[in-house]
């Protein structure tokens, strides 16, 4: 008995064979679930994160180094030196003498307030910005307020509480009276 050969089928080969394109819009239309399954999953998934996840508001109070005195401000050096002390009462900004009393005000933990609130002086001026976050708009900004009420009166304490502070600013205000006096002279 002999084993007969299967019979042979030609198929056509890729030169023989038709491609025949779609266009973008022919694609679409003939698998149009294929287009609308992922949009409708994403757009599902984006509505359920907006919905399950809660807003966290921010609040900035701002706050001026220098006074408002135009006389003062026109002093050589005024400038520079509200600036850099504008940039040092920024770090102090976590100081345990800022935050505490923030806290107790609040009813917070001092950690709490620390992890909530940030400073940074404003480039080129005597401003600070002081940020704070919270769930809830009105607790930012009562705890932005009170953060920068808490920075200023701990610069307050820490300029007032030396004696040598008032020294200082004897001299200071002495080397200026020099310094006008000198500059009358040079002028006439």
């Amino acid at each position: 008995m002999a084993v007969d050969d299967p019979p042979l089928v030609r198929y056509p080969t890729t030169t023989q064979q038709q491609v025949v394109r779609l266009g973008v819009l022919q694609a679409i239309r003939r698998n149009i679930l294929l287009v609308i399954l992922p949009v409708v999953l994403l757009v599902g998934g984006a509505v359920a994160y907006g919905l399950y996840r809660a807003p966290t508001y921010t609040s900035e109070a701002r706050l001026n180094v220098g006074g408002v005195n135009l006389t003062t401000q026109t002093l050589p050096g005024y400038t520079t030196a509200v600036q850099q002390l504008a940039v040092a009462y920024s770090r102090a900004i976590a100081a345990t003498q800022v935050v505490t009393p923030v806290a107790r005000k609040l009813g917070l933990s001092p950690g709490d307030v620390a992890d909530r609130v940030s400073a940074t002086p404003v480039q080129g001026s005597p401003v600070i910005r002081v940020r704070a976050t919270a769930k809830d708009a009105t607790d930012a900004r009562e705890l932005a307020d009170a953060t920068a009420d808490s920075l200023v009166n701990y610069a307050f304490d820490l300029n007032s509480s030396s004696a040598e502070s008032a020294r200082l600013f004897r001299d200071f205000k002495a080397a200026t009276r020099r310094m006008r006096a000198a500059s009358a002279q040079a002028l006439r």
